[in-house]
């Protein structure tokens, strides 16, 4: 009796040969899983390197017309780009602030010159008209 629970009946498969086939496929089927998600990978990267060397254009024309339908890579690329455009556009900016504070102290410096020689100018020419007086006195 203990050799027909270990053996089973005759002419058929024991339990040991089905779990064997049942590994075995198992095994099979991970590895088909396996390669799936490895081919999946790599055809999801290559589709991702292609959305990355698009222009800007080429990118829009992606997009389908009907909201919602999209594909969230495009999103997220646009997305990226947009990023990056916005943190280009702040340096922009810092720059355009930081030279117009340059050209703002030149400016103030040349403006205080200008006073200064125009205060100069007056004062020759009322010293001019103050020796001319004198003269056409004396004269």
């Amino acid at each position: 009796m203990a050799g027909e629970i270990l053996a089973g009946p005759v002419g058929r498969h024991n339990g040991a040969v089905t779990v064997k086939r049942r590994f075995w496929r198992r095994r099979r089927d991970l590895e088909k899983q396996r390669a799936a998600r490895i081919q999946r990978e790599d055809d999801t990267a290559q589709y991702v390197s292609m959305i990355g060397e698009l222009s800007d254009t080429e990118l829009m024309e992606l997009l389908p017309h009907a909201p919602g339908v999209s594909d969230p890579r495009i999103e997220m690329e646009m997305q990226r780009r947009l990023k990056g455009a916005i943190f280009s556009l702040i340096g922009v900016i810092v720059e355009f602030r930081e030279s117009s504070k340059a050209a703002d102290k030149r400016l103030a410096r040349q403006t205080s010159t200008l006073i200064f020689f125009t205060y100069v100018l007056m004062v020759l020419t009322i010293v001019i008209a103050i020796l001319s007086y004198a003269l056409l006195r004396k004269g």
